[in-house]
């Protein structure tokens, strides 16, 4: 990486600075984490970073945090926030009147979003995680430039899993019964997702689901649909 240290007049300067949103997997109802990662190639003394995150129900934005890259960074706060159209601008300051020190140049994480998944979404389904917030685009500023690197989106994926395989082994059989019990009885742990649980399609985990297995896996009853 090389470090800009003068100004020149008619002259361009093509940088290598990419901003990465990190995929993430997880099962449906689950909190999703998303990195954004930040390849550098100069001291930033700010950074802006506008996003957006799909156009269904799936996803609902419980939170932004500083990366661990700039996590002693005094300014952080919202230029933009549009809940109903998933669109928000974030700005990360370095120094905000205390004295902090720049971003130095290098590479990882500098800011953090936390998602709630819809807890009946399929396994399979996605959304997209993007850098724009119809208005913005990302912006890295050092003491003699602001520029924009190159982007690349992210995707939070939910886990695929078998309907009526409540202890998520891949399998459904007598575990996912025991396990089953020892959930709707004896407060045992929740199955992975609401769809893994939910044998008899009912959008819920209850003792008809316990039943439907009992009577596929011992009395010759249909087997949980396919997802």
């Amino acid at each position: 990486m090389v470090k800009i240290t003068s100004t020149r007049s008619k002259y361009v300067v093509l940088l290598g600075d990419t901003l990465s949103f990190r995929s993430d997997s997880v099962y449906a109802g689950q909190q999703a984490v998303m990195s954004v990662d930040l390849v550098n190639s100069q001291e930033l003394e700010r950074v802006v970073i506008p996003f957006t995150y799909g156009d269904s129900l799936l996803l609902s934005l419980d939170s932004v945090t500083l990366g661990t890259r700039t996590d002693y960074f005094e300014g952080f706060r919202f230029l933009n926030e549009d809940p109903v159209g998933k669109r928000f601008t974030v700005e990360l300051i370095a120094d905000n009147g205390g004295g902090s020190f720049p971003l130095p140049a290098g590479s990882g994480e500098v800011m953090r979003l936390f998602f709630t998944t819809y807890q009946y979404a399929l396994g399979g389904r996605a959304d997209n995680v993007d850098s724009t917030d119809g208005t913005r685009t990302v912006l890295l500023s050092s003491d003699l430039l602001t520029y924009e690197p190159a982007v690349y989106s992210g995707m939070i994926t939910m886990r695929s899993v078998l309907r009526g395989d409540a202890n998520g082994s891949g399998t459904v059989n007598i575990a996912d019964v025991t396990y089953l019990v020892a959930y709707l009885f004896t407060g045992g742990p929740a199955p992975v997702s609401i769809q893994a649980g939910d044998a008899a399609v009912d959008f819920q985990v209850t003792i008809p689901d316990l039943t439907y297995l009992v009577d596929y896996l011992f009395t010759g009853g249909p087997p949980p649909p396919s997802p």
